[in-house]
């Protein structure tokens, strides 16, 4: 006959055996909730069929509540678990529900009616109703073939531990045994089938571990291969938006070498991309654009060891060309970072705005040029004035404001039309600019009038006078000089040439620093040319007051 002791530490052995292979299982696979489940429900049974085989040896009341807490402590996580493999979520409260009633049926029968047949009897149940509910939540299971029919395999074994358990249970009301520690046969084939039961659970908890972690492997793989294809995608289709953008992109790395050029470099520069990737910032850039560029790049590392966050950069910087000419160009940084923050490289985009810069010169030469000559007009003029008025005051040395009007312009202009007087404009702007010194200035002032700013003339007032009355004189000299003008051909005149003679009379005024005002010496060198006018034309006269001669 077999000892039922025995069968409970071979139970026991069993159980923690089951309990280790469990929790090795969740350790290599901690994604998969139901093993951590399954293995700490085998350590509590065994834990409660440890303390029922101690019974005899330890008191009865420690003996059977411990081992019964346990045992139904057990089989509830072990439900769990099943119930959690399935994708349900384990009933956590009628579980408890059931469990809690149990332990206080059996501590009633213990303590107040000691009936052990009726007290196992109670604690029995809830081992066959988380049995029961497992069965069904894996009759129900939906799922991928392998693990539906493992699920099969483990709701039929459950299935035979309850069938077993209810057989037994039937077995001992009928005989009238009060101990699941009477010693015979009958008690002993019931916990040989237990004994079977369990490792044939094991075996099933095992397998869909492993199942589960395949499933998550090939998903794993498969959403990789996903991951890979959307990458290789978005690279494609950057790739081909850099490569058919008229703006240049760029890649530089940390460490300042080029490491992509777009195609489009070759439009804009005239280089390869190749050969601009090996060209340093010293070869791309003109000097005042490469310190703006080494800045940026210098800002960037001390950004990056201080750990602040890094900056873009959006500027103006002049590139150098194929062809020896340079470029000016708009460009865009970007800092890139990795997933953990890491400063990998810049992105940056260059654009041509060589046309923009052509119209922002062409408004700033309307704003302060005169249209027909190319001359300052009265706005630069103005400033220009200011700007020797206060050099003047700062060196301590006199300026001068020659004014002069030419003499016999408005005959050709009723003779000939305005193109010819046009022409003429035009020459007497040429013949002025040639006179002057890179430091003056020349301005139309209006009509046929002009003006010359000196700038940086001697400290002594005569020999200043003597250098703006001899620049006067040179300009009389050969604004007199014949014009030939060729009219070119319109809807109501023929094309021909025209040889015209036009003088000028010129006022010239001194001043020093800001002794006077702008319009004061502007009114100063006006009244001094008509002076001239009076006296004859093709006349200098110096200003000297305002009292007539």
């Amino acid at each position: 006959m077999i000892d039922i002791r025995t069968l409970l530490l071979v139970s026991v052995i069993i159980f923690l055996c089951r309990a280790g292979l469990l929790a090795y299982a969740w350790l290599i696979n901690r994604a998969y909730l139901p093993i951590k489940y399954w293995a700490l429900g085998s350590a509590l049974a065994a834990f409660g069929v440890l303390f029922l085989s101690l019974r005899g040896i330890v008191p009865l009341a420690v003996s059977v509540l411990l081992g019964q807490t346990g045992i139904i402590l057990g089989w509830m996580c072990i439900a769990a678990g099943t119930v959690t493999a399935t994708g349900r979520r384990p009933p956590w409260r009628w579980g408890v529900a059931i469990a809690a009633t149990a332990l206080v049926g059996a501590a009633c029968f213990l303590l107040v009616w000691p009936d052990d047949l009726v007290r196992t009897l109670i604690v029995a149940a809830p081992g066959l109703l988380f049995d029961a509910y497992c069965v069904y939540v894996c009759l129900r299971f939906v799922g991928g073939r392998w693990r539906k029919t493992t699920f099969r395999i483990l709701a039929l074994t459950l299935s035979a531990s309850i069938v077993s358990s209810l057989v037994k249970n039937l077995y001992m009301i009928r005989s009238g045994s009060g101990s699941i520690f009477d010693a015979n046969a009958q008690s002993s084939q019931f916990y040989l089938l237990s004994i079977f039961v369990l490792i044939t659970c094991t075996v099933i908890y095992v397998l869909l571990a492993e199942l589960k972690s395949q499933e998550n492997l090939a998903q794993e793989v498969e959403q990789r291969k996903r991951s890979e294809h959307t990458l290789r995608i978005s690279e494609e289709r950057h790739r081909l938006i850099a490569e058919n953008a008229r703006d240049v992109i760029w890649t530089l790395s940390p460490d300042g070498k080029t490491s992509y050029v777009s195609p489009s470099v070759e439009t804009v520069r005239g280089f390869t991309p190749d050969e601009a990737m090996q060209q340093t910032v010293e070869e791309t850039f003109t000097p005042a654009s490469r310190a703006i560029a080494l800045g940026y790049l210098t800002q960037l590392q001390a950004d990056l060891q201080v750990g602040r966050s890094l900056q873009r950069f959006r500027g103006e910087l002049e590139y150098r060309c194929k062809d020896g000419s340079t470029l000016w160009t708009e460009v865009m940084t970007y800092p890139i970072l990795d997933d953990l923050g890491v400063f990998t490289e810049i992105l940056g985009v260059t654009r041509d705005i060589s046309e923009r810069k052509r119209a922002e010169e062409l408004v700033r030469n309307l704003a302060y040029h005169d249209r027909l000559t190319g001359l300052a007009n009265r706005l630069l003029l103005s400033d220009r004035l200011t700007q020797v008025m206060l050099s003047g005051k700062r060196g301590g040395h006199f300026g001068a404001l020659i004014f002069l009007d030419l003499d016999n312009f408005k005959p050709l202009n009723d003779v000939y039309g305005h193109a010819a007087g046009d022409l003429l404009l035009i020459e007497v702007a040429r013949r002025l600019k040639g006179l002057i010194r890179q430091v003056d200035t020349v301005a139309r002032f209006g009509g046929d009038e002009f003006v010359v700013v000196l700038d940086d003339l001697s400290a002594d007032q005569a020999l200043a006078q003597s250098q703006a009355m001899l620049l006067a004189e040179k300009i009389r000299s050969v604004l007199a000089e014949p014009y030939a003008l060729s009219l070119r051909a319109d809807a109501s005149h023929a094309a021909q040439g025209i040889e015209h003679r036009c003088t000028a009379s010129i006022g010239v005024t001194l001043f020093l620093g800001m002794a006077h005002t702008e319009d004061e010496v502007i009114r100063q060198a006006d009244v001094a040319m008509y002076r001239a006018k009076e006296a004859g034309r093709n006349m200098i006269h110096l200003y000297a007051g305002d009292r007539r001669p």
